[in-house]
């Protein structure tokens, strides 16, 4: 599960990724692929101590996108079949909620991603898009299927055009 605001601990980045592991039974090489997954491997490589580099309190030396990615990899290093994200990018930038979308599209032929959200350009390229109003499920199917018959679908790709494209 990534919540809009990850927990980021006062520790290493290796630890925060393997959150609840002990240090000792951290696999480093595990904790490098979840990085190059979640694109951070470049940003891990420049850090100062590399995965040893201590995070900060509540992640402060990261952006709100490196903070998702972060719990995106603690996700991947747990080995869950399962990721969902809950409105994970929509305090971000549209920059660095592309490189989110990237790092989903990598990843999710290889686990089931659900993901929670406003705002449409997080769930153009789910293969399913399940449209909720009011708790209830109104349709199902595809982004362009629901472009191209979804009423209420359309008044929102209106209200958020620019974020879209």
């Amino acid at each position: 599960y990534v919540p809009q605001d990850p927990l980021i601990s006062d520790l290493s980045l290796k630890e925060n990724v393997a959150f609840g592991i002990p240090k000792q039974f951290i696999d480093d090489e595990k904790v490098l692929y979840c990085l190059k997954q979640t694109q951070l491997l470049e940003v891990c490589n420049s850090l100062q101590k590399g995965i040893d580099t201590n995070l900060g309190n509540k992640g402060i030396n990261l952006s709100g996108g490196q903070k998702q990615r972060v719990a995106i990899s603690r996700a991947l290093y747990q080995n869950t079949e399962i990721l969902v994200l809950d409105e994970a990018t929509s305090s971000l930038d549209n920059k660095t909620e592309k490189i989110i979308q990237e790092t989903i599209k990598n990843i999710k032929s290889k686990i089931t991603v659900i993901s929670i959200a406003h705002r449409l350009s997080t769930i153009k390229n789910c293969d399913c898009i399940f449209l909720l109003e009011n708790g209830k499920l109104i349709e199902q199917g595809t982004f362009d299927e629901l472009q191209e018959n979804s009423k209420l679908f359309q008044e929102l790709a209106k209200s958020q055009i620019n974020v879209i494209n």
